[in-house]
């Protein structure tokens, strides 16, 4: 299997370790890989691309990679890797807004639109998931072979904090000065030792400057006696791997660092290294392993234990191999990835993607499927709604009844395949996304594209059809029309029960692309209220948690709900609920419910002006 390497510079680190390192062992695994720098220049970037035709397997590092180049690259690959290491969708921590649309929309493009993706740790894959499924976490890995255990005897006085690394990210530990020379007042003996192509100055402590040479690295690293490995909380920091922390560890060197993104993974605090997050835990935790010699060579020799378990080439090197087998292996390949996806030939540039879900039966192809493609209804549909967004039928079946919506086009990048995914494609993992975390949708059936070239020429979504249910507005108006006790208490309970739902949407992280209530559906089991949402194709995930401005627009949809019935005192309800399961917003509780209510008096103001003031 030919593999070509793309990377930007052969003397970065993050190419060094997770490339070059594994250049043997695949060999040795009968691969035959090659490395290429991506040329700046335009014309050798375009021969270059085209030549990765060659190759079975193209491996794309880190590079964003712009509209055009991208097109050209995927184009010619048969198989495309995109492997980051670090959270190169924001900017780094130097900026301060750290927040990038363009880098975050080259992004989602290459890992839409590559057959595998590979993250260094989880907080990575949190953002790669979403947009590509085949998202697989691989870390940094530690050749052990050429990492040795430091010699006990090695170190003692001076004693040694050491920080080894670029100065890209030399400012980290420069933003701990006043730390390391309070460190030196207490303990005079404390020397810092950096190890780097850049250095600075404190004001107290001694610092011994010694530039990086590959050859000197574990002899540098066998001269600490303590590894420092201090980060910022900000989107850039917490997507880094802690590679110098494995770095450290794996010579058998205790560490202290901040508990930031995967160093909470790496490092269980007071077993293998410490974690520090104030400049008072930096202080007392590198004092103590200063005042302990038994405490570090313990340390030492668990951190090291650790890394050649979980970190070592030999364990993430099979796992890079076995992720390419599975690209060389079109039978492995399907089995993994394809077994619910088909693509049908129906002419000489047109093709039909389809996708089967779990309720899918072959008969439905004859009924459902060939119809659509000859832009015909459904056999036994009934059209339920038309408007400009989509039309939508309910198919009556022999054992159930479907729901198919077939989208339409609302500008021409819903049509291009490669800007985005098609809005069936969407709402699908829109859906998914929701039942992967505990809600409930309609059961989705199938999904399909009908494609030309790049072009979607048809997109549709079928899903079980509901048909006992009713929206929450409708369910309102029916259930709860009196003003008896037993009638006004039931609709307590259910206010309730609808301020915990969608508190509990939101502290999962899911934004809904549009909370209406009629886009929640419910119906009963067992005497057991069932709430389904539906319109799911602008759902988000936020592995940090939902942006103000989406959770305003999340309560805002739901509050609009436009009947006397539901009273002021009702939405108070609704607020406390959904605040008693985000306890986090509970300080700016009378804010946020006051910003919801104006903002809500608002839209139906515009929407539906002649009731606004009875709102």
């Amino acid at each position: 299997m030919n593999i070509a390497f793309l990377v930007t510079r052969l003397d970065s680190p993050s190419v060094r370790y997770r490339v070059l390192q594994y250049i043997p062992c695949l060999e040795r695994e009968g691969f035959l890989p090659e490395v290429f720098v991506i040329p700046k220049n335009h014309m050798d970037r375009l021969s270059l691309f085209r030549i990765m035709k060659d190759f079975d397997l193209v491996f794309l590092h880190r590079k964003l990679l712009s509209t055009i180049w991208w097109l050209l690259l995927r184009k010619n690959s048969r198989n495309l890797i995109y492997d980051f290491d670090d959270a190169v969708m924001f900017r780094d921590s130097a900026h301060k807004n750290p927040f990038s649309a363009r880098k975050m929309n080259s992004f989602k493009r290459i890992i839409r639109n590559a057959d595998i993706v590979i993250a260094g740790n989880e907080y990575l894959k949190n953002f790669a998931v979403n947009e590509n499924c085949k998202t697989f976490v691989v870390p940094t890995p530690i050749d052990m072979n050429r990492y040795t255990g430091k010699p006990s005897a090695i170190g003692s006085d001076p004693l040694i904090l050491g920080w080894i690394g670029s100065s890209v990210t030399l400012f980290y530990l420069e933003n701990m000065k006043n730390v390391l020379d309070t460190i030196f007042d207490r303990f005079p003996f404390v020397r810092l030792k950096i190890i780097a192509d850049k250095f600075f100055d404190c004001d107290r402590m001694p610092v011994i400057k010694k530039q990086w040479v590959y050859e000197e690295e574990i002899s540098d690293l066998h001269s600490f006696d303590i590894g420092l490995m201090p980060l910022t909380h900000d989107p850039w920091s917490m997507g880094k791997c802690g590679f110098k922390l494995l770095q450290y560890m794996a010579v058998g060197v205790p560490a202290v660092c901040s508990p930031v993104g995967v160093n909470k993974e790496i490092v269980i605090d007071g077993e293998n290294g410490f974690w520090a997050d104030s400049e008072l835990e930096w202080i007392d935790k590198v004092g103590e392993l200063v005042k302990n010699h038994q405490l570090r060579i313990e340390m030492g020799i668990r951190a090291r234990k650790t890394v050649i378990e979980r970190y070592s080439t030999d364990v993430n090197g099979k796992k890079i191999t076995d992720l390419f087998n599975i690209l060389n292996n079109t039978g492995q390949r399907k089995k993994l990835f394809m077994e619910n996806k088909y693509y049908f030939p129906l002419s000489k540039d047109k093709k039909l993607f389809l996708i089967k879900g779990k309720g899918w039966k072959e008969s439905y192809f004859d009924k459902i499927i060939k119809p659509l493609l000859k832009d015909e209804s459904p056999l036994n549909a009934q059209q339920i709604d038309s408007s400009p967004n989509s039309k939508c039928w309910n198919v009556y079946m022999e054992d159930s009844s479907l729901f198919i919506k077939i989208f339409s086009f609302r500008n021409i990048f819903d049509r291009l395949s490669f800007f985005k995914k098609s809005r069936s494609t969407r709402a699908w993992q829109g859906g998914m996304l929701l039942l992967k975390n505990g809600f409930s949708t309609p059961d989705l059936i199938a999904r399909g594209d009908i494609l030309k070239r790049f072009w979607v020429q048809k997109t549709f979504l079928i899903t079980q059809a509901l048909n006992k249910s009713s929206n929450i507005y409708d369910y309102i108006n029916i259930l709860f029309n009196g003003r008896s006790f037993e009638t006004i208490q039931k609709k307590r309970e259910f206010i309730i029960t609808i301020g915990r739902l969608i508190g509990r949407l939101h502290k999962t992280g899911i934004f809904h692309g549009d909370l209406r209530p009629g886009n929640i559906l419910i119906n009963h089991l067992d005497n057991k209220i069932l709430f389904h949402f539906i319109d799911n194709e602008r759902n988000k995930y936020f592995p940090e948690g939902i942006p103000d401005r989406l959770r305003e627009k999340n309560l805002v949809q739901i509050n609009m709900i436009v009947t006397p019935l539901i009273t002021f005192t009702d939405r108070l309800r609704f607020f406390k609920e959904y605040l008693n399961e985000n306890t986090e917003l509970k300080p700016y509780a009378k804010d946020l419910t006051r910003k919801i209510f104006l903002k809500t008096r608002k839209r139906l103001q515009k929407l539906i002006p002649e009731i606004w003031g009875k709102y």
